[in-house]
């Protein structure tokens, strides 16, 4: 029996753990390292495009960035697989349960 795939929505970003910031953006960073040079690399998405997921790759102290978006990410499950292959480790999923 195959498994029932869960769309990525609002609700399940903050359960993997994602971020809502000020800007209707959610993230969630992946690599943050300040010494010997500023590099950062993010998952985010925003809610007024639909929730497609990009991957931000910052550098320098004025980091220029470089957006990839991620069309093919589009459950949870996905973006899990994703997470856990560029950290190595697992992006839980606690949704909620409502009562």
């Amino acid at each position: 029996m195959k498994a029932k795939k869960i769309i990525i929505t609002e609700q399940g970003l903050l359960d993997l753990g994602f971020t809502l910031e000020d800007n209707d953006c959610y993230t969630i960073n992946i690599l943050d390292v300040r010494l010997p040079k500023f590099k950062r690399i993010d998952l985010w998405t925003r809610t007024e495009w639909g929730l497609k997921m990009f991957l931000d790759i910052s550098e320098g102290e004025q980091p220029d960035q470089t957006s990839m978006e991620l069309p093919h990410i589009k459950h949870i499950d996905e973006l899990q697989n994703l997470f856990f292959a560029l950290t190595g480790t697992m992006l839980d999923y606690k949704p909620k349960v409502s009562t």
